[in-house]
């Protein structure tokens, strides 16, 4: 049993939540609150930051990239085709100590795995009221896609966003209703749908919302009709 210190807004905890679900592992999760640098943290993580595994009464793994590569080793043959990187079998590991041992994706692999997160059909959805304009977003946002403005003129906008927004045929997605009369401005052309910006937010302003788009066409019946008709 694999237990997990982490904090819910901790990307790096995000991290590794996500490795162990990839790899079908349903932690026992603690929420450690890093700031309060309770000792029996500190004797698991002696830099007292998250996330930080446990198992089997075993000494604690501190830091995503360790804990990733922890279970890459004890856990990825067992993943088979499903292994998040292609690796170098063990017999050959042993026969040359300075080989390779991540062995990459082949194309076809690389574009399966590119499809499977990034373009979903998960979306961000902002509600005006609940934000307090911390910026927390802001700060977590790795494509800087997120920018608190004064309104104005969409050109005017673009010229004030944190990212540069260069494609014109991109809506961005605007949002007033703050309390301080300023916008908050996204710009989905850049946004990665990662859900970093929801799970940092303090009073659920950001959420993910999954959604289907179910569009009518007329069929060549309708088509013909329409053409007799006229």
């Amino acid at each position: 049993m694999i237990t997990l210190y982490h904090y819910p807004f901790c990307p790096h905890s995000r991290f590794v939540r996500l490795a162990l679900d990839e790899y079908g592992i349903e932690p026992r999760l603690i929420e450690e609150r890093p700031w309060e640098r309770r000792r029996e943290f500190l004797l698991m993580s002696p830099e007292g930051t998250t996330p930080v595994i446990i198992e089997d009464r075993r000494p604690g793994i501190s830091g995503a990239d360790v804990i990733a590569e922890y279970l890459d080793e004890t856990r990825g043959f067992e993943m088979g085709e499903r292994r998040l990187m292609p690796h170098v079998s063990l017999k050959e590991r042993f026969k040359k100590l300075n080989i390779e041992v991540e062995l990459g994706f082949s194309l076809e692999q690389a574009a399966q795995e590119a499809q499977r997160c990034l373009n979903c059909d998960i979306q961000t959805v902002f509600t005006a009221p609940l934000c307090i304009e911390c910026d927390a977003c802001v700060d977590i946002c790795p494509m800087d896609c997120i920018t608190f403005t004064e309104n104005g003129e969409e050109a005017d906008l673009r010229e004030r966003l944190k990212a540069p927004s260069p494609h014109l045929d991109q809506d961005l997605y605007v949002a007033d209703g703050l309390k301080t009369g300023r916008v908050m401005v996204k710009d989905e052309d850049v946004c990665l749908h990662c859900s970093l910006c929801a799970e940092r937010c303090p009073t659920g302003a950001w959420d993910m919302q999954k959604y289907l788009i179910d569009m009518t066409h007329a069929g060549s019946t309708c088509q013909s009709k329409a053409r007799s008709a006229a």
